[in-house]
């Protein structure tokens, strides 16, 4: 069953806030947006994925004023649909900035992983072992070259033989993706590939029922972009970038 988060002003701050769909029908109405609770305020992004044990696990950056940042975490108690959220708990990041934005993906083991971006650098964290409940590994650094130190978007989304991808772009509409090289979820990352095309501002990615990937994207001049395809972005078999009509 689908859940979409997100952040939205409410009346003393910016909370984090989550609907989905009321049943597993494709068609079926969404509920309406509840607030996601992450404990300090001015929640300015989110970030989910699911744990291996089926419940959701979700992510906030929150801002407490005077630019300081938080990541917080909740995740749900039960894999039941309706269940609580636990008591949201904050990751520490060490000595390395806090993220500004994140991402999480799931390795091809099941663990979550999370890349930040700090304006600097990207990090990232992982979870331990293949336990949903075990703990994070300590924050470091992950490869980042120029221009994708400086990414203000980051996404992700798997290759059709589980291989992870992360996606970034910076204000610059630099458009950028690596993955993991093989199927092992300890195999190193490739080196960042640039894209070509438009330069996007956002973006945000999908599998497809077949395994392939859809990519959208919204560039300078506010036209939504997509492109989809198969084997290792951006090379392998990608469609052309296209516009994709705005309702």
């Amino acid at each position: 069953m689908l859940q979409v988060f997100g952040s939205a002003d409410a009346p003393t701050a910016v909370q984090g806030i989550v609907r989905r769909k009321e049943s597993t029908a494709p068609f079926a109405l969404w509920t309406n947006w509840t607030v996601l609770g992450f404990g300090p305020p001015n929640v300015h992004h989110v970030a989910a994925d699911v744990l291996q044990d089926g419940r959701l696990h979700a992510f906030g950056v929150c801002n407490t004023g005077g630019g300081e940042l938080h990541v917080m975490a909740t995740w749900k108690q039960t894999s039941a649909v309706d269940s609580g959220w636990v008591t949201p708990v904050e990751m520490t990041t060490g000595t390395l900035s806090r993220p500004r934005v994140l991402a999480v993906l799931r390795l091809s083991d099941g663990r979550l992983q999370i890349v930040g971006a700090n304006g600097q650098r990207l990090i990232t964290t992982w979870k331990a072992t293949s336990d949903p409940s075990a703990a994070w590994t300590p924050w470091q650094e992950f490869p980042s070259p120029e221009p994708v130190r400086t990414a203000r978007v980051l996404c992700t989304s798997s290759i059709a033989d589980g291989r992870p991808v992360v996606f970034a772009t910076n204000k610059d509409g630099e458009f950028q993706s690596c993955h993991k090289q093989t199927t092992n979820p300890n195999a190193a990352w490739s080196p960042w590939g640039p894209w070509s095309g438009p330069g996007l501002l956002a973006v945000t990615a999908a599998q497809l029922t077949d395994g392939r990937i859809q990519v959208f994207g919204v560039s300078k001049d506010n036209k939504l972009w997509t492109s989809w395809g198969a084997g290792d972005p951006p090379n392998g078999s990608w469609a052309p970038w296209s516009t994709h009509p705005i309702p």
